[in-house]
């Protein structure tokens, strides 16, 4: 029995790798509900904890009975890091240059997954530490402290490179180059001001356009044309039939974690005819509250439209951008009636 259960184990070993990721992934993305849990959040700093006291031992060339598991060790604990974060940071990732930069931690979870013989090698350990503990922080300083603004990551990013320089300076007398650090760090920094980086930890829950929204007993009526038949799952307007004198209103709910207070901004865009160049038009915003599952609610209108291509962006106060919605306005005669119907937020 235990030479055919050791023969099954071989013949699957070199899918485990895969499993592993494909697992943990799913399990991460339907148990990580809110940035803001102090238990996960306790337990992943307890594994980057970890992580650096494994590195040191490794770099130390510390031997007991269960040192040759260490390489594993690290591999385990990069792995519930890198897939965890990277939940968060796709759920705040909005725009093209974000889903670019989501490509970094996505290398890193599944690379993860091959690199244990790799991970002996005290210079790849202590620069995947570097990423690790940066997307940590990232997420945490702006929880811990309830804001987020470029003061919050500059501190997550000096705190990360101050954990960087304790995990290198205890993991023994090695000659590990902070080139590939530096690179990292100023890679990082770059991609902050350029709004490459997804804002964590505020994440879009939902945004639409609509023919008016009112708010009614603590909840978000938003008006839109009734769906015909053939248009199922419509819960918003994507080709708006306007008149003049009809206005525009883009709703908005996005999660932020407790008590943390932040300005969000609609920037309204429309793309003038034979034209490829979108044009602001208004900026309208709000302050959110952070704390409701849902997501902090929020509306603005525009009276002055015409038709053509429009588009709303959803971003912070430093330019982050939080969603899009696009939609079309189409002219109608004022003599044609619009069926509507209704939906609460």
């Amino acid at each position: 029995m235990i030479h055919a259960a050791k023969s099954r184990f071989l013949r699957i070993k070199p899918y485990l790798p895969a499993i592993c990721f494909t697992g943990g992934f799913t399990w991460d993305n339907l148990t990580l509900v809110r940035v803001d849990n102090r238990l996960d959040m306790a337990i992943f700093g307890v594994y980057l904890l970890l992580a650096g006291v494994a590195i040191t031992l490794i770099g130390r060339g510390v031997r007991f009975r269960f040192s040759r598991h260490l390489p594993l060790a690290v591999q385990f604990l990069f792995g519930g890091l890198f897939s965890s974060f990277f939940v968060y940071y796709f759920k705040s990732a909005s725009s093209a240059p974000a889903f670019f930069f989501m490509a970094i931690p996505l290398a890193l979870l599944v690379g993860n997954e091959f690199l244990e013989k790799r991970l002996g090698d005290i210079k790849l350990a202590i620069i995947l530490y570097a990423m690790a503990s940066f997307m940590y922080l990232n997420v945490v300083v702006p929880v811990l402290l309830r804001r987020m603004n470029p003061l919050t990551f500059i501190l997550a990013l000096l705190c990360s490179i101050g954990l960087y320089t304790l995990i290198r300076a205890l993991s023994g007398p090695h000659k590990v180059s902070i080139v590939p650090t530096a690179g990292l760090y100023t890679f990082l920094t770059l991609a902050y001001f350029l709004n490459i980086i997804p804002p964590v930890p505020l994440a879009k829950k939902y945004m639409g356009i609509y023919r008016s929204v009112e708010r009614r007993n603590g909840a978000y009526c938003c008006e839109y044309e009734k769906p015909r038949w053939y248009q199922f799952g419509k819960k918003r307007e994507k080709q708006y039939r306007w008149a003049p004198g009809d206005t525009v209103f883009c709703f908005s709910s996005v999660f932020a974690p407790t008590k943390l207070r932040k300005g969000i901004y609609h920037h309204w865009y429309t793309k003038p005819e034979n034209s490829s160049q979108w044009k602001e038009t208004d900026v309208m915003g709000y302050t959110l509250t952070g704390g409701r599952d849902e997501g902090y609610r929020g509306y603005t209108y525009k009276c002055h439209v015409h038709p053509g291509a429009w588009k709303v962006a959803l971003k912070t106060a430093e330019g982050k951008t939080l969603g899009i919605v696009g939609f079309e306005i189409v002219e109608r005669a004022n003599a044609d009636s619009i069926a509507t119907t209704r939906i609460e937020y």
